[in-house]
């Protein structure tokens, strides 16, 4: 009779994520701001560092060696909690309720190029975005300018992928697509491959695949001017209240050209 009270109430806090299901990981090491996470980075990455303006929390982003979800091989985990705000001279995440850890690739495209990506995500079960407009967990943004081609963001627990090439303004975005749905998005790994032909012409394009299946395609002009552009994977929570609770998911297995 114990034992199933027992099973009952670990049940239940499994469903409502408040378990701490990285226990049992082992830390390599923190990332600090500046550092590669060379461990889980490969051809075309090993110059993608922690950004440095952020506030380098020690829990932000860790290397760890049994990541859950059955992956053979390292993961970077990371993780945001309420008030991992930072600023810089151009921008104030604290003032606009925004907060963030992110790995980024600087000069990573510029027109004329055709790239492709490759990485492994993994969103931790009770991973939501509650308490916020969205979480980006990827940026294709350009250097020096307010312009963010490509995004990939968790809004109502659903991957979206969102087109934003013609306009500079936040507010703005188009072709916005579920690439992964609510009740697959926890708890298991995604492999994520992009091909990008990044042009400001017509002759440009953005395709992604899901676990191999196509998901997203966008075939026209792929940069809305000729700034060289940089690659961000991480966590960038936007208008967050109160409310909004720990967030974490694993990296691995990120390459490129």
């Amino acid at each position: 009779m114990r034992e199933g009270i027992i099973a009952s109430v670990l049940m239940a806090a499994l469903t409502l994520g408040v378990v701490d299901t990285v226990e049992a990981e082992t830390i390599i090491r923190n990332v600090k701001s500046g550092q590669s996470p060379r461990e889980v980075v490969g051809r075309g990455f090993r110059d993608f560092v922690r950004e440095t303006w952020v506030p380098a929390r020690s829990y932000g982003a860790q290397i760890v060696a049994d990541p859950p979800g059955n992956l053979n091989g390292k993961a970077v985990r990371m993780e945001l909690r309420y008030g991992d705000c930072g600023r810089e001279k151009k921008w104030d995440d604290c003032a606009r309720n925004n907060e963030r850890v992110e790995f980024a690739k600087y000069d990573a495209f510029k027109h004329g190029q055709r790239k492709k990506y490759q990485w492994y995500v993994y969103f931790a079960p009770g991973f939501s975005d509650t308490g916020a407009q969205q979480i980006i967990v990827t940026q294709f943004s350009m250097m020096g300018a307010n312009s963010h081609p490509f995004q990939f963001a968790v809004r109502g627990n659903k991957l979206i992928a969102l087109k934003r090439v013609e306009s500079t303004d936040w507010n703005y975005e188009s072709l916005v697509r579920t690439i992964i749905p609510a009740g697959n998005l926890t708890g298991r790994w995604h492999k994520i491959n992009v091909d990008a032909k990044w042009s400001t012409n017509d002759d440009g394009h953005f395709i992604v695949w899901v676990n191999d299946a196509a998901v997203y395609q966008w075939t026209g002009r792929t940069l809305g001017d000729g700034t060289v552009g940089k690659f961000k994977l991480g966590m960038y929570r936007n208008k967050v209240r109160s409310s909004a609770p720990p967030v974490v998911l694993y990296f691995a297995g990120i390459k490129g050209n």
